[in-house]
């Protein structure tokens, strides 16, 4: 059997090699030694963490690893997979059934930590999905812009604009396809009209129905790891932006168009 390797973190080596962690820093970005793997980010603000194993370390500034393999801590890998943390834990910690492909010493005393790579990750997921998945239900934002929100309340949009003006709401929603409009959800509208004391007639147009980015994936039946996978392999320029809490969303229609086009691109390679 095949000793998984261990690999010592920015700290962890800084100790090992007995420099200050600072100048360790300077001399990774000046390029003295390539890492052996990296620690994928849970952030996109934030860079990939470079790692050594200590043969590296033992031969600081002559190893050359090659090509780092890219390496998923514990949370980095339930975001990149999509699931609720608890269900990921009770399976690494209770049924053991996610075998880390390396461990990463964030400390040179500490315990090491398990990692895993993306491709162990989605094989597990494979495997028992049906018991990790989140519910497939797809809820859709459904909101008012300024025409059917005056509709909504049987005004015209000049006298809702005039109303939105001497009473100021908070939009729910910002269409981007066209020109930018806000948009409100039918329970907000009503809580505003009640708390403006405006007595009005409410008619019943359609609302606009969007998806953010938790929901999408649930509408196309997909994982969100899945579905953030596709979104970097093929973007789809969001319809709209969710103030809170902030999201991008989508159309039902452009969802699902933009999936099949995707998905027959992804079969054709």
């Amino acid at each position: 059997m095949t000793e998984k390797p261990v690999f010592y973190s920015i700290g962890a080596a800084a100790t090992k090699l007995g420099v200050h962690r600072v100048l360790l820093n300077q001399r990774v970005s000046d390029g003295q030694q390539a890492p052996d793997a990296l620690l994928a980010a849970t952030s996109k603000n934030r860079p990939d963490q470079p790692v050594w194993t200590a043969e590296t370390l033992d031969h600081w500034g002559k190893a050359e690893p090659g090509e780092p393999t890219v390496y998923y801590t514990t949370n980095a890998a339930i975001k990149y997979l999509g699931i609720p943390a608890p269900t990921f834990n009770m399976h690494r910690r209770t049924k053991k059934d996610i075998p880390a492909d390396a461990h990463v010493m964030r400390s040179a005393t500490g315990e090491p930590q398990p990692v895993w790579t993306a491709a162990s990750l989605d094989q597990w997921h494979k495997e028992v999905r049906a018991m990790v998945s989140e519910p497939r239900k797809p809820h859709a934002l459904s909101v008012y812009a300024p025409t059917d929100a005056a509709a909504l309340m049987n005004i015209t949009r000049s006298a809702f604009e005039k109303m939105l003006r001497e009473h100021p709401m908070p939009a729910d929603l910002v269409t981007l396809d066209g020109e930018p409009e806000l948009a409100w959800t039918g329970r907000h509208l009503d809580a505003w009209a009640d708390a403006a004391e405006v007595q009005i007639k409410r008619r019943k147009p359609k609302a606009m129905a969007y998806y953010s980015e938790d929901e999408a994936p649930k509408l196309l039946g997909i994982t969100r790891a899945e579905f953030a996978k596709l979104m970097r392999s093929h973007p789809l320029p969001p319809e709209a932006l969710v103030v809170s809490p902030a999201a991008h969303a989508w159309t039902k229609d452009a969802l699902e168009e933009w999936h099949a086009a995707a998905t027959g691109q992804e079969g054709a390679k």
